[in-house]
């Protein structure tokens, strides 16, 4: 298992579940806030980016995933081209 964070679209459920396959199970999400970081939406871009910024909070979810639902992961981000 691999905990991830996500703090971006990926962090509705609908599409997490899709992406990934199958239901998440309970207790698998977990809401959680990640201090001295905001997330922003990049200009001009459909997808937001996440920067230290002292004093502030980004809110999140940590995934417990599985191999499979990170090869999912790794799939549907590897569409995006990001660098």
């Amino acid at each position: 298992m691999r905990k991830l964070f996500f703090y971006g679209t990926l962090c509705h459920r609908p599409l997490l579940e899709a992406v990934i396959g199958r239901p998440l199970i309970q207790g698998e999400v977990k809401p959680v806030t990640l201090t001295d970081h905001a997330v922003y939406w990049v200009r001009d871009q459909i997808f937001p980016i996440i920067v230290e910024a002292p004093g502030q909070v980004a809110d999140g979810i940590v995934f417990d995933a599985d191999e499979d639902a990170v090869r999912r992961l790794d799939f549907y981000e590897g569409g995006f081209d990001y660098d």
